[in-house]
């Protein structure tokens, strides 16, 4: 048995610093069959984004897992968590508002992270395994929601992007060019409210742009060209949206949820698409009848593995406690839907990514206001009873999902090595051996 050294007597490690990305497990909250392992990626304790509005993910070192990035309004900037053990790593600095999108933007091999920011929008080019990056500004509007697609079809990554409220009412196509230049396009008669999403509704093999209540069909003219279509009369003028072929008809069905404005009531629903969806006739199947409008995510993928669409939502924190992170889980016929409560501390901007690489959806979010814990919520249900997968913990350097001396052997026997990884004693996966992965091991040691 090895003895846990003590902290005070590493001081001739060279310099030392605590690892921010700590792993804490917590016993899920099930109604159903579904379950799901709470896990905070960035506690507040732990100094996590500040106002942490922006929220997406990718596999940003290439190393064939999704990392997760968080975009802070007030304190932290532009910040990745590397998967597995979420060593918090920075993109960039500066104040970072409600979207974040990862693409190969320049073609180059890797993903690129483009985010709205609190006077624009910014590209920030991957050097090719998330360890350095180049910025540019492509945009100069404030905005609140991008989406990333290759509207023109021409082999390169655009976007388009809209903002809230009064401001809502204008749209913005930036297609583009050479050397990373984009060209911008409007459309200046829109509602007001917010909500955008790119999916190629009349699957005609481009992307159309689906807004609350209407959605603009790519005709492969300038934006001002794009014919309207109405998917539903009267809605919440302000909201998220997802799509998704709820029924398994081959059709993108829509999928909203009420997201601004705390103490209001509305509900959420999808619209099952017609045949032609230009020809209206949209059917709204109403999902949850009775949700407060602080929905500032919803979602769609198979959480319980039974071949149908199931929905997640989550609350935002200034709505009426308790603020929902939940499943609205489909009970096989496409127009009822059990709930399953995963949380009671809400979210905001969510999204559905599968962490673990076991072929089931994963939740990842965070409150968007002041210092709040960055969140995971893994996906249990294709697990048997008992026998949890093992969920890598950071400082466990032979994987068997406990912290203890053999891990800090295999630190010692590679400290001032340039190796890579935690089977490597690499605990912060930085390709060096030193100080910084004792400090990961001793934090997380009796885990």
């Amino acid at each position: 048995m090895v003895n846990k050294p003590l902290a005070s007597n590493i001081c001739h490690l060279g310099s030392i610093l605590l690892v921010s990305s700590v792993w804490y497990l917590a016993s899920a909250t099930s109604i159903s069959a579904l379950s799901f392992q709470e896990v905070i990626v960035d506690s507040a304790a732990d100094s996590s984004p500040d106002n942490p509005w922006g929220k997406g993910e990718g596999d940003l070192d290439g190393d064939g897992d999704k990392d997760l990035i968080v975009g802070a309004y007030s304190g932290g900037g532009l910040v990745w968590y590397q998967n597995p053990t979420w060593t918090k790593r920075q993109i960039g600095t500066g104040s970072f508002s409600t979207d974040v999108e990862s693409s190969d933007m320049d073609n180059d091999g890797d993903l690129d992270v483009i985010a709205v920011t609190g006077s624009g929008t910014s590209l920030y080019r991957n050097s090719g395994s998330g360890s350095g990056w180049t910025s540019s500004v492509v945009a100069n509007r404030i905005m609140h929601d991008i989406e990333l697609a290759d509207f023109n079809r021409d082999g390169k990554m655009d976007f388009v992007t809209r903002n809230q409220g009064g401001d809502g009412n204008r749209g913005y196509l930036y297609l583009q060019g050479s050397n990373l230049v984009f060209s911008e396009q409007s459309l200046s008669d829109l509602s007001a409210g917010e909500g955008l999403l790119a999916k190629d509704l009349d699957a005609d093999g481009d992307p159309d742009i689906i807004l609350d209540q209407i959605w603009l069909e790519n005709n492969g003219g300038t934006l001002s060209t794009w014919p309207k279509h109405a998917y539903v009369n009267s809605w919440h003028t302000e909201t998220f949206i997802a799509a998704c072929d709820m029924n398994n008809d081959g059709r993108q069905d829509v999928i909203l949820s009420p997201s601004e404005s705390a103490g209001g009531m509305h509900r959420i629903s999808y619209f099952r698409s017609p045949v032609d969806p230009k020809s209206g006739g949209w059917t709204e199947i109403i999902v949850d009848a009775n949700a407060e409008t602080v929905h500032h995510f919803v979602g769609c993928a198979d959480f319980d593995r039974d071949g149908d669409v199931d929905i997640a939502a989550a609350e935002m924190q200034q709505g009426t406690d308790p603020d929902e992170v939940k499943i609205y889980e489909n009970q096989g016929n496409n127009t009822t839907f059990t709930k399953t409560v995963l949380s009671s501390g809400g979210s905001h901007s969510m999204r559905i990514v599968d962490v673990d690489s076991d072929g089931d959806p994963d939740l990842f979010g965070a409150n968007w206001n002041g210092i709040q814990p960055v969140k995971l919520w893994i996906n249990r249900y294709s697990e048997p009873v008992g026998t949890p997968t093992p969920i890598p913990v950071p400082g466990d350097g032979n994987g068997d999902g406990h912290v203890n001396g053999v891990d800090y052997m295999i630190w010692f026997n590679h400290y001032r090595m340039s190796v890579l990884g935690p089977t490597n004693g690499d605990y912060n996966s930085s390709g060096y051996v030193d100080g910084v992965d004792y400090m990961v091991w001793f934090t997380n040691y009796g885990r």
